[in-house]
């Protein structure tokens, strides 16, 4: 009796240590990935809090200064993705075709408007100022609204097995968190880029802003007054 359980047991103990060693590996690069994380964000921070004006990080904090404190996806984004997907789906379905409508005409207004908005928030502004969101801003509510719509469709169409239903999760996901990011640096891009004559656009507040006259008086002292003009 104790002979015939002698071969089980032993492979109980091989499976027993691949596992160990396994989990071992597992942990090892786990924690090396954790340090590493941990180190890059402790030099970021380090850098981030440098105070020397002619550094990279230094031009990257007065870049990113008027910028960071905006959420990357804002509420109004993911509340008009989610019902001009709710809108979508109705159209697709005929059923309440006047909501529907009135619902996308919203989310449309909605893109458009964003040229008032530009980042950072400046003047001019409006779409003379920022022609580009008349194509921009549909076109990202459009991906948003598509995102949504892959999330939605994907739960009506998961397979009955795990393994395929993980897999399909795990794609959908993936594949609509791109979309997302996909929206906002399209509608981002147009919030951003003046086209044309709009970049000479440059009213007297923006001459007299602190900026400017840093900057001027920054030229001014640079230029050396012994030269000959």
């Amino acid at each position: 009796m104790g002979s015939s359980n002698a071969p089980g047991s032993g492979f109980s103990i091989v499976i027993g240590v691949i596992l160990a060693l396994t989990l071992a590996l597992l942990f090892y690069w786990v924690l090396l990935i954790v340090g590493v994380l941990a180190a890059l964000i402790a030099g970021g921070w380090y850098l981030w809090r440098a105070k020397s004006p002619g550094t990279p990080a230094a031009h990257f904090r007065a870049w990113l200064a008027p910028r960071y404190h905006y959420p990357f996806i804002g509420l109004g984004s993911i509340v008009a993705s989610i019902v001009g997907a709710f809108a979508v789906g109705e159209i697709t379905a005929g059923r309440d075709q006047v909501l529907a409508t009135l619902i996308l005409t919203l989310v449309l207004i909605r893109s458009l408007s964003m040229a008032w908005f530009p980042w950072p928030r400046s003047n001019p502004r409006g779409l003379s100022a920022y022609p580009l969101v008349a194509v921009t801003g549909p076109i990202s509510s459009g991906l948003g609204i598509l995102s949504v719509w892959m999330l939605n469709g994907a739960g009506h169409s998961v397979p009955q097995d795990s393994a395929g239903r993980l897999a399909l999760s795990l794609t959908v996901v993936l594949a609509a968190t791109a979309l997302a990011l996909l929206a906002t640096a399209v509608g981002r891009v147009g919030r951003e880029v003046r086209v044309g004559a709009a970049e000479s656009r440059i009213r007297m507040v923006d001459l007299l802003s602190p900026e400017a006259c840093e900057a001027g008086r920054e030229r001014a002292l640079s230029r050396n007054p012994l030269r000959a003009s």
